[in-house]
């Protein structure tokens, strides 16, 4: 039973489908725009180890907040420096500086990312960035500070492969098959696509293989969902 999955279409920035518009409809402050979990973080997989990412990644970040569109093209012109002491960064988290399988989180200690299978390490646009081919991802521990409920933001740089059609996660904190949590992938393919609890939007990204692109996703406690590339909102 239920409602039939809809197909990908482009999607353009703007609000997020509300709940439905009855007299039963549940008030915003019960339906809030992202339903926490207590799966942990992952970059490069879903939370079954699955949808792996391949390619290069490197400077994922999450806030718990939408960025405004000028703090993602400063991130988009490598200056991610420059918003490292921002309110709501949670996580950034580096690849200069492992230890064992730890990455460290330069925005919170307690929350470093650990590898998963096999992870390398190589030259990013700036600095270095993970190598994952498949057999690996990062992993970071459930906490309460990563159990958004209001807005997000999640942004990478990446270098994808040619993706299978079903796509990849980039940074995942959803249980699999469900909307709870939050997610930033690229299904279908190389493509661009978020999901939280209040909706979802996708967008015809097409990022090329072997060429590093940035790309982000935030949502507001309204509802507005928004996806950028390369710092321009699509």
């Amino acid at each position: 039973g239920g409602a039939k999955p809809t197909p990908f279409a482009p999607g353009k920035p703007g609000h997020a489908l509300p709940p439905p518009p009855d007299d039963k409809a549940l008030p915003a402050d019960l339906f809030p725009a992202i339903v926490p979990n207590q799966l942990p973080l992952r970059i490069g997989a879903d939370s079954n180890g699955q949808n792996r990412f391949v390619g290069d990644l490197t400077e994922p970040l999450v806030f718990g907040r939408a960025l405004t569109a000028d703090e993602i093209a400063m991130l988009a012109r490598g200056e991610a420096k420059a918003l490292s002491q921002a309110p709501g960064l949670i996580g950034a988290w580096t690849f200069g500086n492992r230890q064992g399988d730890l990455f460290p989180n330069t925005a919170d200690v307690a929350l470093p990312a650990k590898a998963v299978g096999q992870v390398e390490v190589v030259d990013g646009p700036r600095g270095k960035a993970i190598r994952l081919t498949g057999e690996g991802y990062l992993e970071i521990a459930n906490a309460p500070k990563l159990n958004l409920t209001e807005a997000c933001t999640m942004a990478a740089w990446v270098s994808p492969k040619a993706l299978p059609p079903g796509g990849a996660r980039i940074i995942d904190k959803t249980q699999a098959g469900t909307s709870n949590g939050y997610m930033i992938d690229t299904c279908p393919g190389n493509s661009l696509r978020l999901i939280v609890e209040r909706g979802s939007m996708g967008y015809a990204a097409s990022l090329v293989p072997d060429q590093w692109a940035h790309v982000a996703a935030t949502e507001d406690a309204d509802g507005t969902e928004v996806l950028y590339v390369n710092g321009k909102p699509v």
